[in-house]
């Protein structure tokens, strides 16, 4: 995270979800680990579980016995605290504290304040966006929910506090955020009560402002805007890039998205199925309806796979996007070179491939970080590091700087081998693994290397950035420039172990022996995932090519104006 980074970068970060607060009560121990919540923890709530968010109120020396270790060993995504913890943390965000039981949200780098830091980590929720906030451990009883602290320090200003919680809540329900207590052995009167799981199982995105009976349609009116309808047409599956993009404009975006693919098999690896080629009747009624034609890779509208189909495409916008590179493109575009085309708009994978594309529009590889799989999986044992390997290339190529091919193969594996002799790391390598298998595995692991050769990164490093690895790369400074450019972060932030295969070996080996610093990559990885690769930025880039495609095309249909396509923004 970069050093100026400030509370007003997070305002609305989590709208319309819900948010669990939770303070060191005794009542923090019904609660466990949320899983279908955002949670903001405060002081050493740590060592029950570990929140989304920390927040930290008082200063450093108010912590007695161990408690500030809790706080330095966080593994919080970010620390929010207005004081000067000297934490060694890589997201900390310092922020101002406004009046003394205040309901005050206009200043985006402050949080009104009280004697009590769950009040105040109620307020980074409302900062935040949350609909609907569950507040637990905040119980004025005797002990903490870890040990015998004795009676809670604030007994004697409870009736002060629990008026402050009770304009606080009256402030919100007219912002249309609900504040409800979820223990039910706190002292606090002014908060209406709820149990846990009923909290939990109210699902995300509650409305904000109560539900209005609807009105009988004007015809008067406007039409609505129509769902955009895009087509994505390929010979081969893309490794699955093709169906994680279709997942991801389906459930993220307004797009209705459809494939059409040769075969549900490639190379060995079985893929959903929608419409294939062969189906000409199904693929023509998808052609007919289409706004928009996405062709991958190696096919377009002149290839002879789509001869039965080309009075239809006549008459279609399409975008054509490169997932490899042009030595393996040309021969199935005769007389189209990829890296010039003019002809439609060309789009390509914001790796290394793009500087082989002059003329292309850099998009990210399509992943999505909520798939159960690409979660974080084990937390470090204090054992040798487990490191894995899993590369899709096993050849060696003899100039790298002109291919996006290659893993460094043999001398990846002559490293590994040599530093799990001495005892040092636990190597696992696989070639050919199935997906799920693979990723199940890497969530067992606490470094993933992706190669170190091409100067590029690969599907791979997304992966285990979003499964919260330690991930190891070497980005070149035009693959480095392209990823500032497109998702908008500064060069700190970029969460890679960025090394050459000449220093690999130092590389495992300061993981290895500093495991701080591996729990600092670890966490930087997750975090900036979901800082700048969330789905509904991905869904806005191929959304912005979209849009700039029905633009160009001189024949656009008359209801384009009407699908509302966003404009690029970046990630904040």
């Amino acid at each position: 995270m970069a050093e100026n980074t400030r509370l007003s970068d997070f305002h609305n970060r989590h709208q319309g979800e819900n948010v669990v607060v939770c303070g060191c009560g005794p009542s923090a121990l019904e609660l466990g680990q949320p899983l279908d919540a955002i949670t903001i923890g405060v002081n050493d709530v740590g060592r029950l579980f570990d929140p989304t968010y920390l927040l930290v109120v008082d200063p450093r020396g108010q912590f007695k016995g161990d408690r500030f270790r809790y706080v330095e060993s966080s593994r919080a995504r970010v620390i929010f605290t207005p004081q000067d913890l000297r934490l060694q943390h890589p997201h900390v965000v310092r922020f101002k504290l406004g009046r003394r039981g205040g309901t005050d949200f206009s200043d985006p780098d402050m949080l009104p304040c009280a004697k009590n830091s769950p009040y105040v980590a109620v307020c980074l929720a409302v900062h935040m966006g949350a609909a609907r906030i569950g507040l637990i451990g905040v119980d004025f009883t005797k002990d903490h929910f870890f040990g015998p602290t004795g009676p809670h320090p604030l007994c004697g200003k409870l009736k002060v506090i629990d008026r402050e919680y009770a304009r606080l809540a009256e402030a919100l329900a007219k912002r249309g955020v609900e504040l409800v207590n979820l223990s039910q052995q706190s002292r606090l009167k002014s908060l209406p009560k709820a149990s846990c799981d009923t909290f939990l199982a109210r699902p995300r995105s509650a409305p904000r402002t109560p539900v209005k009976r609807s009105s009988p349609p004007n015809p008067k009116q406007s039409p609505p805007r129509q769902r955009l309808r895009v087509v994505h047409v390929a010979t081969t599956n893309c490794a699955g890039a093709l169906w994680n993009l279709h997942r991801i404009l389906t459930s993220y975006s307004a797009v209705q998205s459809r494939v059409v693919t040769a075969s549900e098999t490639t190379s060995g690896r079985l893929f959903p199925k929608d419409v294939l080629l062969s189906e000409r009747d199904q693929v023509a009624q998808l052609l007919e309806g289409a706004d928009i034609v996405h062709f991958h890779n190696w096919i377009d509208a002149q290839s002879r796979e789509m001869a039965p189909f080309r009075r239809i495409l006549e008459g279609k916008p399409a975008v054509l996007q490169f997932h490899s590179e042009p030595a393996l493109l040309q021969k199935h575009f005769p007389g189209r070179d990829p890296r010039t085309r003019g002809d439609l708009l060309t789009l390509v994978v914001a790796q290394k491939h793009v500087r082989f594309f002059p003329r292309a529009v850099p998009v990210p590889n399509a992943i999505d970080i909520h798939h159960p799989l690409l979660q974080p999986g084990r937390d470090a044992d204090g054992g040798p590091i487990r490191i894995i390997y899993a590369p899709t290339d096993t050849k060696s190529y003899s100039d790298y700087s002109s291919t996006c091919r290659g893993k460094g193969y043999q001398q990846t594996l002559q490293i590994l081998r040599d530093l799990e002799k001495m005892g040092r790391i636990e190597a696992i390598v696989r070639i050919e693994a199935p997906w799920e298998e693979l990723m199940k595995l890497r969530r067992e692991c606490d470094v993933l290397i992706d190669e170190c050769v091409t100067g590029g990164y690969h599907l791979t490093s997304l992966e285990g950035l979003s499964q919260g690895l330690a991930t190891v790369a070497f980005l070149d400074d035009k693959t480095r420039a392209l990823l500032l450019e497109l998702t908008g972060c500064s060069p700190r932030e970029l969460p890679w172990v960025n090394t050459p295969l000449d220093r690999l070996r130092e590389t495992l080996l300061f993981l290895a022996e500093n495991p701080l610093a591996l729990n600092a990559f670890r966490r930087a990885a997750r975090y900036w995932m979901e800082r700048f690769w969330r789905p509904d930025f991905i869904a806005e880039h191929y959304l912005n090519a979209y849009r700039r495609a029905l633009e160009e095309f001189p024949a656009s249909p008359s209801h384009v104006p009407q699908l509302g396509l966003p404009v690029q923004r970046r990630a904040v």
